[in-house]
C-alpha cells in the first residue's frame, strides 16, 4: 500500500471515530433528554388520593387521634381551641364521652399551654384552667361523623376535614 492510501485510510478511519463519537453523545443527549421528559410529566401527574381512613372506627375503638387545627372562621373565634394548633382527640363510648387534650385561650386565666376537657351528655359542665367538663344535649357520635373538641360540636368528612358547619375548621392525622 502507498503512502498516500494509508493516509487516506487514516484519514477515513478517523472521520468515522468522530462521527460515530458525535452520534453516540447525540444519542446519548436523546436519551437523556427523553428520561427528563418522563420524569417531569410522572411528577406533573396527579397523584392517586391517600387511602381513606375510617374515622368512626378509629374513634368507636377508643384510639387517641390528633386534630390539627387550620384557620379559624369568624363564628369560633371565641372558641377556646387555637388556630394552627394539634390537639389530642379521644373517644369514650360508654358514657359518650369525647375527652381532647391541648393548649385553649382561657377566657380568664389566658393561654393555657396542656388543657383537658371532656364532653358529655352526663357531665355537669365546669370550666377550670387545667380542665373543663360540657354538658352535651345529645351524644356527638362518631357513627355520625361528629365530634366536640374542648366544648365545640363539629363534624368530620370521609376525608379527615373538620367542618363547623359548612367551614372548614382543620384535618384529623393519621
Amino acid at each position: 500500500m502507498s503512502t498516500q492510501t494509508l493516509l487516506t485510510f487514516s484519514y477515513i478511519t478517523v472521520a468515522v471515530g468522530v462521527v460515530l463519537g458525535a452520534l453516540g453523545t447525540l444519542g446519548a443527549n436523546i436519551f437523556k433528554s427523553r428520561l427528563e421528559e418522563e420524569k417531569r410529566v410522572a411528577s406533573s401527574a396527579p397523584q392517586p388520593p391517600p387511602p381513606l381512613i375510617n374515622w368512626s372506627d378509629r374513634f368507636e375503638t377508643g384510639e387517641t387521634v390528633t386534630l390539627e387545627v387550620g384557620d379559624l372562621p369568624d363564628s369560633l373565634r371565641n372558641a377556646l381551641f387555637i388556630a394552627h394548633q394539634r390537639y389530642k382527640l379521644r373517644f369514650l363510648e360508654e358514657p359518650c364521652e369525647w375527652v381532647s387534650v391541648g393548649p385553649i385561650q382561657h377566657p380568664a386565666e389566658g393561654l393555657v399551654p396542656e388543657h383537658t376537657s371532656r364532653a358529655s351528655p352526663t357531665l355537669k359542665g365546669h370550666l377550670g384552667r387545667q380542665d373543663s367538663e360540657v354538658s352535651l344535649g345529645e351524644c356527638n357520635s362518631p357513627k355520625k361523623a361528629q365530634l366536640v373538641l374542648m366544648a365545640s360540636p363539629l363534624t368530620y368528612d370521609a376525608t379527615g376535614v373538620v367542618y363547623l358547619g359548612r367551614e372548614r375548621v382543620g384535618r384529623l392525622l393519621p
